[in-house]
């Protein structure tokens, strides 16, 4: 059996994504908020109302990275929350790398320039 067969013996199909577990929470937010809690495209905004300030509440549901899974008392994975990335994810991650670099040689020249007047 792989491992994906043994995970969906084991847990079975999820019925419950991540949207309709936004909705469920804007649906609270309301109830427990007021009609001005408003969805937006990444977040709900919660507007300020007397001593409280306004808002905005990310919606997160937890996630696992499986490394390994043979059945619910044997596997292994790391466990938190994933934000899923548009698809030029790579080229902004390439991006970063160049502004870490440039920014790391900028440092090393400050380094070099304090030492020289030390």
């Amino acid at each position: 059996m792989t491992e994906r067969v043994a995970y969906e013996k084991t847990f079975g199909d999820g019925q419950h994504s991540v949207g309709q577990f936004k909705t469920e929470v804007l649906g609270w937010l309301k109830k427990n908020y007021g009609d001005g809690v408003k969805p937006g495209k990444k977040a709900l905004f919660i507007p300020s109302s007397g001593n409280r300030r306004e808002t905005d509440v990310l919606v997160c549901a937890q996630f696992r990275r499986y490394h390994k899974f043979n059945g619910a008392y044997d596997q292994k994975h790391d466990q938190g929350i994933c934000f899923f990335l548009p698809n030029n994810t790579r080229a902004r991650r390439e991006n970063l790398a160049d502004s870490i670099a440039a920014l790391e040689r900028r440092l090393a020249t400050i380094d070099e320039l304090a030492a020289q007047v030390a």
